[in-house]
């Protein structure tokens, strides 16, 4: 519920004062807030509390006159954004990320499979990871999350403090012309973090 009214917040805001004629949500399932003990790949679209979040702001902002928010019935969802194709996803099917070229050579073999299979080049976006890496030769963009690193982040595979954050990507004219990454940071939020 927490997030629920997170998102409301920020879209609320991005509509108030962003003066968009349009906003446009995706919303797409990850491995948080599974209702099952262990991870349903094959339903966790429809098996946990992020899939029932979505499905509760899609119907808040049903009759919207800006915001349309579509809930993915895949964990994947393709999109065609001012002529460049555009795939998003949570990335938790993405494997690998240590070792030997780290998180790149993960990424490359993941969507290599994926463009081989549809035959299709795309740029895809994903968030899994918690990092913002923008990776435009690849295609592949990485959003870090409005949460920051967690403590599965911190005391599992011992990352650095970083500070929650969402991307923001710019299309025009069929590039993408800038990504940026948009902080935000309360004032005790590092020390709250070393206390994890």
């Amino acid at each position: 519920l927490m997030m629920h009214d997170e998102i409301i917040y920020q879209l609320d805001f991005y509509k108030e004062y962003g003066e968009f004629e349009c906003i446009n949500v995706i919303g797409l399932c990850g491995n948080h807030g599974r209702q099952t003990k262990r991870p349903m790949v094959a339903r966790h679209v429809i098996t946990s509390y992020e899939a029932l979040t979505h499905k509760l702001l899609q119907k808040y902002y049903y009759s919207d006159d800006v915001i349309n928010y579509y809930v993915a019935d895949d964990s994947q969802y393709q999109f065609n954004a001012q002529g460049i194709d555009f795939e998003a996803e949570h990335g938790n099917l993405i494997r690998g990320g240590n070792g030997y070229g780290g998180i790149s050579s993960a990424m490359n073999i993941h969507l290599g499979k994926k463009r081989k299979a549809r035959k299709k080049n795309f740029t895809n976006l994903n968030g899994h990871f918690h990092q913002h890496i923008v990776h435009i030769p690849d295609k592949y963009i990485m959003f870090n999350a409005g949460c920051g690193w967690t403590t599965y982040g911190k005391n599992i595979v011992k990352a650095p403090y970083t500070s929650p954050s969402q991307g923001l990507l710019f299309v025009e004219d069929g590039r993408i012309v800038d990504v940026t990454e948009i902080f935000c940071e309360c004032s005790n939020e590092k020390e709250l973090w070393n206390e994890v």
